[in-house]
């Protein structure tokens, strides 16, 4: 083959390559910021359950005491 070919097919094979890559980096990149939002509204949600379970667990230790179920020796 003449080597005007050879160099137009390696240019053409190079240029798909990076288009290539470059698409990756992009849906990997759209990727992440999916995730990154995802992982946002978790983290939300689980600070309202860690501040209810706070209430709840002060909550029923008022009840223990004035029930008096409350037992120090209890573990």
């Amino acid at each position: 083959m003449n080597y005007i070919v050879l160099e137009g097919m390696s240019l053409y094979l190079f240029l798909i390559l990076i288009i290539l890559l470059l698409l990756i980096s992009i849906v990997s990149l759209i990727c992440a910021i999916l995730s990154d939002k995802r992982n946002f509204a978790l983290e939300g949600l689980l600070s309202k359950n860690n501040d209810r379970l706070k209430l709840l667990t002060k909550e029923n230790f008022i009840l223990k005491l004035r029930c008096g179920d409350f037992d120090i020796d209890e573990k």
